[in-house]
């Protein structure tokens, strides 16, 4: 869990503030870039390796049927974050879509968020974070097409205590995507070494928890995990 240590750190307030932080020449690898509760207007884009965390962002609440209780005071991006470097890491933020576009595309670590309405809600693609420990945990995926999309590259992936609500497709890992890892006979699956457990999934009729087009065609591991429809 990302906590906030005593670090380097900048604020921001809103849209045209938080382009020109993360643009910022005195940027740092490492500071925490924090966003007040507030509306984000736009698609940002991270070229440095720095925690972008919302101010009082507390983990996603659920009602008693699973599905996601607003969350007060939170910080609302209605567009993306591109990540373009190693260990780029976003927690707690609100994210809005349209029915189009990709919320969050290569970030090393995505924790304690919400997505709503997006084609795709999370992009992850090893070979631009490149790090052992891509993370995507406590977050909700509501009404998305497809809630988390794996690019060319899948190995030693965290997906823990997530809840994806009535998305078309929870996890796709596409014709492009390797999936790499040992094959358990007493799984019959692929451990890549990460893991995919304690998310639950909440399912309407048509939708699909896993998508899998691999071009090696690995199994998935998917134990200890909640299923409802």
């Amino acid at each position: 869990v990302m906590e906030a240590p005593q670090r380097s750190q900048v604020t921001v307030h809103n849209g045209d503030e938080l382009k020109q932080a993360l643009a910022s020449a005195t940027l740092l690898p490492g500071m925490y870039v924090y966003a007040e509760p507030g509306t984000y207007d736009g698609d940002f884009v991270m070229d440095m390796p720095v925690l972008l965390f919302a101010q009082n962002a507390t983990a996603p609440t659920y009602n008693a049927d699973g599905s996601l209780k607003p969350r007060e005071n939170g910080a609302v991006i209605n567009g993306s974050v591109t990540v373009t470097t190693q260990n780029g890491n976003i927690a707690g933020f609100d994210f809005v879509g349209d029915g189009t576009g990709t919320a969050v595309i290569d970030a090393q670590i995505v924790q304690r968020c919400t997505f709503t309405n997006y084609d795709i809600a999370v992009e992850m693609e090893r070979d631009v974070y490149n790090s052992d420990s891509p993370t995507v945990s406590n977050n909700a995926f509501v009404d998305n097409n497809t809630a988390i999309l794996f690019g060319e590259h899948e190995w030693y992936t965290y997906l823990g205590g997530n809840t994806f609500w009535h998305n078309d497709t929870a996890l796709r890992y596409p014709s492009e995507c390797t999936i790499t890892g040992e094959y358990s006979p007493s799984f019959q699956a692929m451990m890549t070494r990460g893991s995919m457990i304690r998310n639950r999934f909440y399912l309407e009729d048509g939708q699909m928890v896993l998508v899998n087009d691999s071009r090696n065609q690995a199994t998935i591991n998917l134990t200890y995990n909640y299923f409802e429809q």
